[in-house]
């Protein structure tokens, strides 16, 4: 299981959050989960 939190708007380290590798499936979720956060 994987969660992503964001305090208000700030996405001030978002690109710092992609950098991060992720293990097996948690990647996916996490490329999934930051997609819809960039179009939001």
């Amino acid at each position: 299981m994987v969660g992503l939190i964001v305090v208000g708007n700030d996405l001030s380290n978002l690109k710092a959050v992609k950098k991060i590798r992720h293990p097996g499936s948690a990647r996916k979720t996490f490329r999934a989960l930051l997609k819809e956060l960039e179009a939001a």
